[in-house]
Order: structure tokens, then sequence, then C-alpha cells
């Protein structure tokens, strides 16, 4: 690490220091400590990430106000927040884990819950809310396989990208 990133994590990591373990388990600082290294890594080919690097300097002396407080610190933080994730989404093309995985689930059981809905009212039955309730279950499942199938073959590509 060089004394750039060394001084981003030190701030961090004194900004938090007299912060409680329980205020703390609420607060995503695991994923914006990742969302950092990975900032400083493209820093030197993205000006965007630059800009980015220098919004975090100046917010993290309002993190253990933002951890602690809901007002205007916790809104510029959330702001800091999505946009270096929407940065990383839409530029460097990370995901989150488990993307498609949830996104699929949802979707199959949303579509299952239509398609049982009209098969509901053409054909109704006694069962019919345990089936749909069963098919709807089966849905999410077979969804979130296929989706954590694509989510491994997507960070297959990330890494395989970042060897070269």
């Amino acid at each position: 690490m060089t004394n750039s990133q060394d001084a981003i994590f030190e701030d961090l990591n004194r900004a938090l220091s007299g912060i409680s373990d329980k205020d703390l388990r609420f607060f995503p600082i695991d994923r914006f400590k990742t969302q950092l290294e990975i900032l400083l890594q493209h820093r030197d080919q993205c000006p965007e990430c630059n800009m980015l690097l220098k919004k975090t300097k100046e917010v993290v002396p309002l993190i253990p106000i933002a951890i602690t407080d809901v007002g205007k610190e916790r809104k510029q933080v959330d702001r800091l927040l999505r946009d270096i994730e929407r940065h990383l989404r839409k530029v460097h093309h990370l995901l989150p884990e488990y993307y498609y995985a949830a996104r699929y689930g949802s979707i199959f059981a949303a579509i299952t819950v239509v398609i049982s809905l009209i098969a509901l009212w053409c054909f109704p039955s006694d069962n019919s809310v345990l089936v749909i309730i069963t098919l709807t279950f089966i849905s999410l499942i077979l969804g979130f396989l296929w989706g954590n199938i694509k989510d491994k073959r997507f960070a297959g590509e990330i890494e395989h990208k970042s060897k070269k």
C-alpha cells in the first residue's frame, strides 16, 4: 500500500475507533472498505475514481456522526456509497454478491405467481393456494440456482480479465 492508501484507511479506522460494535453492525463498513480498495486500484486509469476518492476523503470525518445519528451527514455518506457502487457497476462492471441470483429468483417467483393466478382463475380448485405457494417456492429456488451459476461465471470472467 502506498502512503495515500494508508492515509485513507488510517483516517477511516481512526474515525471508527470510538463507535460501539452495536452501531457498526448496521452500517456497511466492510463493503465500503472493499469499494475503496477497488477505487484505489483503478485510480490511475479512471478520473472518476479519483473524484470519488477526493469525495471520500472529505466524507470520512463525517462517518461517525452518520453512523450514530440520522441527518444531513448520514444522507451525505449514503449518497457517496451509492455513487461509488453505481460507478463500480457501470464503468468497471463489478456487481454486488448474488446480484443475478436475487434478480432471477424474484423474477421467476413473480412470473410463477402470475401464471398460477391465471391458471387458478381458469381452473378453480380447493388446493389452489397450496399449489401456488409450492410452485412459487420451486421457481424461486430454480431462479436462485440459475442466477448463482451466472454470478459465478461472471465473477470468473472478471478474475480472468484482471489477471491479464
